[in-house]
């Protein structure tokens, strides 16, 4: 009998956006790599993401009901998930505002889909961030704990001063 070799499964990506032809667009920009859910609203994000295991969320700051930045704060009561902001009306205000609710990156609209793609793989093979300094220097020491690590060669890996 013949071994069948495990699948892994795909990683999965959940793209929040309320205009329809924006997560076709991302959803056939991301398709053949992840396996993608689309939410066009906030109810429908919190179902995903209750229901799945979503390795980044991408997500328009601009929704019609609800705020893409209040959406991010309550996901970042329950998870760490990297974060793609995206927005066709980025301010530096807005920009700021997402990266202090602890968005991973943001990325101007338009884009093409080699930019998607390349700041997906980026952000799923960071993965997730803990939310305190403490906890990524104390995850960090641990996942390399066989290093003889100075104060300033960790400051220096975790990209902190």
């Amino acid at each position: 009998m013949l071994a069948h070799p495990q699948t892994r499964p795909k990683t999965q990506v959940l793209i929040v956006d309320d205009d329809r032809a924006a997560l076709e667009a991302m959803e056939a920009a991301l398709g053949r790599e992840f396996r993608v859910f689309l939410a066009a609203d906030v109810p429908t994000a919190n179902e995903v993401v209750d229901r799945e295991v979503v390795h980044l969320v991408i997500l328009d700051v601009v929704l019609d009901q609800v705020s893409g930045l209040d959406f991010l704060a309550g996901l970042r009561e329950k998870s760490d998930v990297p974060v793609l902001l995206i927005s066709g009306y980025g301010s530096k205000e807005m920009v700021i505002a997402g990266l202090r609710s602890r968005a991973s990156d943001y990325l101007d609209k338009p884009f093409n889909a080699t930019q998607l793609l390349d700041r997906a793989c980026t952000l799923i093979a960071q993965g997730p961030r803990p939310s305190h300094i403490s906890d990524r220097v104390r995850e960090f020491i641990q996942q390399n704990y066989m290093h003889d690590w100075t104060v300033e060669s960790l400051a220096k890996e975790l990209q902190l001063s």
